[in-house]
């Protein structure tokens, strides 16, 4: 008997219905983008001639969408873990061009960190969605073969200790299926 099943990778969870849902799975991503949209808007109107409190305020607008968050997460590891981080270590590097007159350049480094913040929560909770997917396939209960005897073994109650070398020999190789363990590695 044959069992198919579908790859993980093809399930996905229903999207976002509401706008605080869609906000907590894209809310840094939507900042992010403004961030950008504003950055370049400061760097427009600084090449146009608009003016330095023009041009300074967009950029301003920038700092604050694209640096929020890694303000709040680094202010609160100072406090609570008494450790400077990189969150808050960029910030204050942003700031500090922004002092001594570069606000594009702090506005793109606030804008490539938030990117590169965004980026990896993407990619985590892509990995998340992968593992649980996997963990999915787990099955419920296997077929095991000690001391000769075939015995059926909850997973989920009591993990697989045996080593390899009480089954076979080293560099032996055995064929498993679903629902089935053979006995020797020749079956």
């Amino acid at each position: 008997m044959t069992t198919s099943v579908e790859s993980p990778r093809f399930v996905h969870a229903a999207a976002p219905t509401t706008i605080a849902q869609q906000w907590e799975s894209h809310g840094e991503a939507i900042t992010t983008v403004l961030c950008a949209v504003f950055v370049l808007a400061g760097w427009l109107a600084s090449r146009a001639g608009a003016g330095v409190m023009a041009a300074d305020g967009l950029l301003l607008v920038g700092y604050v969408l694209g640096g929020y968050r890694q303000a709040i997460e680094g202010v609160t590891t100072l406090v609570k873990e008494h450790d400077l981080d990189v969150d808050l270590l960029m910030v204050v590097a942003a700031i500090g061009a922004a002092i001594i007159g570069y606000w594009f350049d702090g506005a793109v480094l606030i804008f490539i960190f938030a990117l590169s913040g965004t980026l990896e929560g993407y990619a985590s909770a892509r990995t998340k969605r992968d593992i649980e997917a996997l963990m999915a396939l787990h099955p419920e209960e296997a077929l095991v073969v000690r001391d000769g005897r075939e015995m059926r073994s909850a997973s989920k109650t009591r993990p697989f200790c045996t080593p390899c070398r009480s089954i076979c020999s080293p560099g032996c190789h055995f064929e498993t299926r679903a629902a089935r363990c053979p006995r020797n590695a020749d079956q």
